[in-house]
């Protein structure tokens, strides 16, 4: 998600929000998430919820809560 050119501390037109922490720059979002709860995309204008940085819309990303039980994640590659 990006507009413009590669620059780094250019202010992107979609607003990127990571557990409704805004994230203005497009290399602070270039991590991996885990425990991902659901990802929002929203069209259009959000200036009205997200503030004036939503010009073009909004990415918004919800990490899960934690729980009472005991869960795992295991990746191998060969």
């Amino acid at each position: 998600v990006g507009s413009g050119d590669n620059n780094p501390l250019f202010e992107q037109s979609v607003a990127t929000f990571v557990d409704d922490v805004y994230r203005g720059r497009s290399r602070s979002v270039q991590s991996s998430f885990l425990d991902i709860a659901r990802v929002e995309v929203l069209k259009g204008p959000q200036s009205v919820f997200f503030g004036n940085n939503a010009i073009a819309g909004v990415l918004n990303i919800v990490s899960q809560d934690p729980t009472d039980e005991v869960e795992g994640f295991a990746r191998v590659l060969y």
